[in-house]
């Protein structure tokens, strides 16, 4: 029999996820490709503290720090699935953003036990400091408030990103970096997406993207990186990628 158990290098899962939360506005989109994962999707529901075109995306909402340590935006602070996890995490609440850019994304932070990777100005003091006490190996400063967004993790080394300001920051830092133009990635009312928005990791040796990515350079750019890796891309489903603010997985077996 498994053991279920929480993952304790967020967004780099050591073996296969069980439970990921993701945004209630993308409900539906995916329920074939969790089924055969056997993937259970926890929903955040909308944040009304930020911008009304993001407030589904559950990447500035919620924050994992690895094992049990979950930092929530307190603006949903009684929502229905924060019930369903209490058993499993140590929640703490943050306060709530505003509506607008930088102040929307202070929970938006791309940590994975071994790199942490966000702007000083815009994360959220509380979690900065519960992060600094722990044995982090690398702290990576970028001036990308959309952190987490921008940083598409492939392994405790590597990432996907199409911002180069974080490609030359992590590179610095001694991080394996593919550089692309991402802006083949959808997302409603703006000019495109992120990388990080549209990908997540539901197990040590596989990427999954939310779908098909339509510019053939960069998806074969994509694959090669992976494969040197020994990392499988997976689509969620046949249509274009786009970004749903992220998926976090939290529980793994």
């Amino acid at each position: 029999m498994f053991q279920i158990k929480n993952i304790d290098n967020p967004n780099c899962p050591t073996g296969t996820v069980t439970q990921v939360l993701i945004g209630e506005t993308y409900r539906n989109l995916f329920n074939s490709f969790f089924e055969n994962k056997q993937i259970e999707p926890i929903y955040v529901p909308d944040n009304p503290s930020v911008d009304e075109s993001l407030k589904g995306h559950v990447d500035l909402s919620v924050f994992h720090a690895g094992n049990e340590a979950l930092f929530i935006s307190r603006s949903i602070k009684n929502a229905d699935f924060v019930t369903k996890i209490n058993n499993n995490c140590d929640i703490s609440y943050v306060f709530g953003q505003k509506s607008t850019y930088p102040e929307d994304c202070n929970l938006n932070i791309a940590y994975n036990g071994s790199y942490l990777i966000f702007n000083i100005k815009t994360a959220d003091k509380d979690i900065v400091s519960y992060l600094t006490k722990l044995d982090i190996a690398n702290t990576v400063h970028v001036k990308q408030g959309y952190t987490k967004c921008s940083v598409c993790f492939v392994d405790d080394k590597s990432i996907i990103t199409g911002d180069p300001g974080i490609a030359k920051a992590c590179r610095n830092k001694g991080m394996d970096v593919l550089l692309i133009d991402d802006s083949f990635i959808k997302l409603d009312h703006f000019n495109k997406g992120f990388i990080g928005g549209s990908s997540f990791k539901p197990s040590q040796n596989e990427l999954a993207f939310t779908g098909t990515i339509p510019d053939h350079k960069a998806r074969n750019e994509i694959e090669e990186f992976l494969e040197n890796k020994k990392i499988k891309a997976v689509y969620m489903r046949e249509q274009t990628i786009i970004d749903v603010g992220g998926i976090i997985p939290i529980t793994m077996k």
